[in-house]
């Protein structure tokens, strides 16, 4: 019988998740973990680690207990993985006159820095860099071509 069944997530990317169960007759070797329906191989214990979270690893979860008397089957559980909004999250003046960006995001995705001179104009926004973060999830750009202009903003979207 499964007394506690294993609640739904929601985590960031590099994050870690564990789903949870309980039953009375939950040992190591009568529990199994399911991912997508398919046997997590090894995966024969109480709870179920996944360190780091990456978007692979989202979808449904659930486990089936096995003891003399029979099989149960838990609820299902979805693991939601969700990924690091772009930011800006340092900009430095040089003494040339350039700015320095410092940006961060998620690994592995693909990012557009744009910039317009006229807040105004929602038209107005210009790419002027694309690129992908470092596997710690950060970016520095060195805008040379703001020394052309009065004033500069700046906006980081994510490649879709």
């Amino acid at each position: 019988m499964i007394v506690s069944q294993p609640q739904n997530l929601t985590n960031v990317i590099g994050t870690s998740a564990t789903f949870n169960i309980a039953a009375t007759a939950c040992t190591t070797s009568a529990c199994q973990w399911f991912f997508n329906s398919m046997a997590v191989a090894g995966q024969t214990n109480s709870s179920l680690a996944i360190d780091p979270v990456n978007l692979t690893n989202a979808g449904n979860y659930f486990a089936i207990v096995t003891a003399s008397g029979g099989s149960v089957t838990s609820v299902v559980a979805v693991l939601t993985v969700l990924t690091l909004p772009p930011a800006i999250t340092g900009v430095a003046a040089n003494p040339d006159g350039s700015f320095t960006l410092n940006l961060a995001g998620t690994s592995g995705e693909t990012y557009v820095l744009e910039t317009t001179t006229n807040l105004v104009l929602i038209t107005g926004w210009q790419p002027i860099a694309t690129n992908m973060p470092d596997t710690n999830g950060v970016w520095q750009f060195n805008d040379v071509e703001a020394t052309n202009f009065a004033q500069r903003f700046y906006r980081l979207k994510l490649v879709q």
